[in-house]
Parts: structure tokens; sequence; C-alpha cells
């Protein structure tokens, strides 16, 4: 009983597989980066990261 809760032998093939999706979506945002548009990075980078939206107030105020 104890010998088969410590048997690892059948998570090999999930091992591959995680490794192999992690490099296609790493190798795949890699490749969407560099072909980003540099005047697309431009326009987000001026976007306001704050709206201005009214949040909770604060103890202070």
């Amino acid at each position: 009983m104890f010998k088969n809760l410590l048997d690892f032998s059948a998570w090999n093939g999930w091992a591959s597989l995680s490794t192999v999706f992690f490099f296609v979506l790493f190798t795949g945002l890699s490749i969407g980066v560099f072909f980003l548009k540099k005047s697309h990075t431009q326009r987000m980078s001026l976007l306001p990261l704050d709206d201005g939206a009214a949040t909770a107030p604060k103890n202070g105020e």
C-alpha cells in the first residue's frame, strides 16, 4: 500500500507535457513582444495608471 503512494512513475508524462507547454508559451510570448509595434508600445506608455475615479476614503481624509 505505501509503495503505491511513493511511486511517481505515472507523473513522468505530465512533467514532460508541462515543460513543453511552458517553453511553447514562453517562446510565443517572446515572439509576440519582439514583433510588437513600437507605436503601440509608445501609445500604451502614455496612458495614465490612475483614471482619477473615486476610491474608498482613507482614514485621515
